[in-house]
């Protein structure tokens, strides 16, 4: 009687914790989709606007390259349309929390956790770091292009406006324009690489991880 009731109790035991773990399973499987549907809505407002500096970025190819010369302002508009500058706003807060704490031994299924570790822990820091090696060669080059070629008082920065209807470009010559084209070219190919491979690639794996997790654990 003693055994049986010993045996009793430990499998009581046990079931309560396969109980608190089977919660903590969906907990956190609840926790990771509502981050990837942030993603998922990051992602597609991203896009939309990354695809309108796509069109704006050959809108300036065409102007510096067309047989008539453009003006100071039709460059001056031209390059501040696709001057844009973006960070990542990616959600990793619960991944890595059950990556620091363990946590992610109570998700029970492989396939799942292997797609969990592709998308936190290759994709989507491919996506960060060409976001920030395009930041650091905005800065690097657009910036002090236009700080030594463009007039304080034709340019708001602060708020990327023309305030002078006649800017002027200063020591403007058929070089600066060919190192403007250039740079601003280089700009489009690497915002063209995180446009058209990384981030779909990286929303692909996304929305294939958000429906695992909603058939796994029956979420909406």
């Amino acid at each position: 009687m003693l055994f049986l009731a010993v045996f009793c109790g430990f499998l009581a035991e046990f079931k309560l914790e396969q109980m608190i773990e089977n919660h903590r399973e969906k907990k956190f499987a609840s926790l990771v989709l509502s981050d990837l549907r942030g993603d998922s809505i990051y992602f597609e407002k991203r896009a939309k606007e990354m695809n309108l500096i796509k069109k704006r970025s050959k809108a300036l190819f065409l102007l510096m390259t067309q047989t008539q010369k453009p003006t100071d302002k039709e460059i001056i508009e031209a390059t501040k349309a696709v001057s844009f500058l973006f960070e990542i706003h990616a959600i990793t807060a619960t991944y890595e929390q059950m990556k620091a704490s363990g946590s992610l031994r109570y998700l029970k299924d492989e396939t799942l956790i292997t797609a969990m570790q592709q998308y936190y822990d290759v994709l989507l820091p491919r996506v960060i770091k060409a976001v920030d090696f395009e930041q650091d060669f905005n800065k690097t080059h657009i910036t002090p292009f236009r700080l030594k070629y463009f007039r304080a008082q034709d340019f708001n920065f602060e708020t990327d406006s023309l305030i002078n209807n006649n800017p002027i470009i200063l020591n403007r010559t058929q070089e600066t324009d060919q190192e403007l084209l250039n740079i601003f070219q280089t700009y489009h190919r690497q915002h063209l690489q995180i446009t058209l491979e990384l981030i779909p690639s990286a929303s692909k794996k996304l929305n294939s991880l958000i429906n695992l997790l909603k058939s796994e654990y029956h979420l909406k």
